[in-house]
């Protein structure tokens, strides 16, 4: 009842300088509290490992910070777990595995069945944090809702100076706001790792089973590094839906974004929405996989493979598959996709199947396997594209392109069209689409040979053709 700020430590290792904090639990249920309260498991000026903090059925509602444990060098092994607390703030609140200057490892912060509301500022919650590695830590939040929050929310499973791998998120059954309130008023931000100055590979953010409702923008990430690389890192999004603008990245660097990969399923999307696997600012993008099925976009959406956003950049082997997925807004789906300028953006594929497609006046529908961004100048591009039973509807404009290099650039299609009740089906690739090459000469000996070149130069001459023009 006093004035705060309370502090609890089950173990204490800073009064001795260097000293370790290892195998402490400190319980903390049932309890009503409206002071400033700063709470770990232990503290340690040299090591802190093995520390537990549990609390449960209680009530806070003044400023906090609560870990497992705080060290001086190295933490590992500690958890901080949360049950049925209710936590209403005025202030900033955070919660955290655990705090290691130089290292943290295989920490946890584990949320279930608990409610973060009234918040006149941020909430944060860390698996853990480091100066130096940060691998192999955990978030889980589970049955939890977070309502009227002035400011962010911030969900990062392990945050590094250096390097952050291995590190994983999972949400599920979780409210982000109440719908058609608009009461969680700042930015949603869950990253599975963060690297300020190395690299971040290996990480898994997952959501399933939870809700999107803020003024701002949700940002769901595997990795973000500012450093080296990106590598590997992962995103799940199921049976999950986003009231406004949302973005999903596998891998987001300066440096090598590559082998990212974000899937989605089951998943509404109400606002404007980018899904980008490999996404790179600087450095070369490659092999960024997206799989959206059976989901919905009423927003414009923009769905890249491998995207490097530097002018003359460098994205490859970036691959989309789109299946049993509507589309209402302005769409836009890349293998491949490079900042403008020339660059490269090679061996992109695109295959969509069972989709609906609907835009309005003036807006566009684009499928590329790859693309160099506007105003290009030089560079190459090449994909594929694979479009199956995908219905094409409203009066705005459709731009379907293998690849896509230049503005001028012209393609040949050849459209075939039944009016009967046939269904189409695979068979060996055959060439039906030509174009005359103007560099070469033919020394043509018979009068058939003759006669068709000519028709092609007088009707076609460097546009492609198809056999169905003759």
């Amino acid at each position: 009842t006093a004035d705060g700020p309370y502090y609890f430590y089950a173990g204490d290792g800073t009064d001795a300088g260097s000293a370790d904090a290892s195998n402490n639990t400190l319980l903390f249920t049932a309890e009503s509290v409206a002071k400033e309260i700063y709470m770990a498991a232990a503290r340690a000026g040299h090591d802190a490992n093995y520390n537990v903090l549990e609390v449960s059925d209680s009530l806070f509602t003044y400023k906090i910070d609560m870990r497992g444990a705080q060290s001086g060098n190295e933490a590992s092994h500690n958890t901080a777990t949360f049950s049925k607390v209710y936590f209403r703030f005025y202030d900033n609140k955070n919660l955290l595995g655990a705090d290691g200057y130089s290292k943290a490892t295989y920490n946890a912060l584990n949320v279930d069945d608990t409610h973060f509301g009234s918040f006149k500022a941020s909430a944060s919650l860390y698996g853990a944090q480091s100066g130096g590695e940060a691998s192999n830590n955990t978030i889980t939040l589970t049955n939890s809702d977070f309502t009227d929050i002035t400011g962010d929310i911030v969900l990062v499973g392990a945050t590094s100076k250096i390097k952050a791998n291995d590190n994983a998120v999972s949400v599920d059954n979780t409210e982000f706001g109440v719908e058609g309130s608009n009461n969680i008023r700042g930015d949603v931000t869950l990253y599975a790792a963060q690297s300020t100055n190395g690299e971040g590979n290996n990480n898994t953010l997952t959501i399933s089973n939870s809700s999107f409702f803020a003024t701002g923008k949700v940002s769901l990430v595997g990795a973000v590094v500012i450093g080296t690389k990106a590598d590997k890192n992962t995103v799940t999004v199921q049976n999950t839906s986003f009231d406004g603008a949302t973005e999903i990245r596998g891998n987001y660097t300066n440096g090598a974004a590559s082998n990212g990969v974000v899937t989605v399923m089951n998943s509404t999307f109400g606002g404007d929405t980018i899904i980008y696997s490999s996404d790179t600012e600087d450095g070369v993008a490659s092999n960024g996989v997206v799989t959206v099925q059976d989901s919905s976009f009423s927003g414009k959406a923009d769905i890249y493979g491998s995207f490097a956003e530097k002018e003359g950049g460098t994205a490859t082997g970036g691959k989309v598959t789109v299946k049993g997925t509507s589309f209402a807004g302005e769409t836009n789906i890349c293998g491949n996709k490079t900042g403008k300028f020339g660059g490269t953006a090679s061996n992109g594929n695109v295959t969509v199947q069972d989709s609906s497609f609907t835009v309005a006046d003036g807006k566009f529908t684009e499928i590329y396997g790859s693309f160099m961004g506007n105003d290009t100048d030089g560079g190459t591009a090449d994909g594929s594209i694979t479009v199956k039973n995908a219905t094409f509807d409203g009066a705005g404009k459709l731009n379907i392109y293998g690849s896509f290099s230049e503005f001028g650039d012209v393609f040949g299609v050849d459209v075939i069209v039944s009016t009967g009740e046939g269904k189409p089906k695979e068979t060996g690739i055959k060439t039906s689409i030509y174009k005359r090459a103007l560099e070469t000469t033919y020394k043509l000996r018979t009068d058939s040979g003759r006669r068709l070149l000519s028709v092609i130069e007088n009707n076609f001459y460097s546009f492609p053709f198809s056999f169905s023009a003759f």
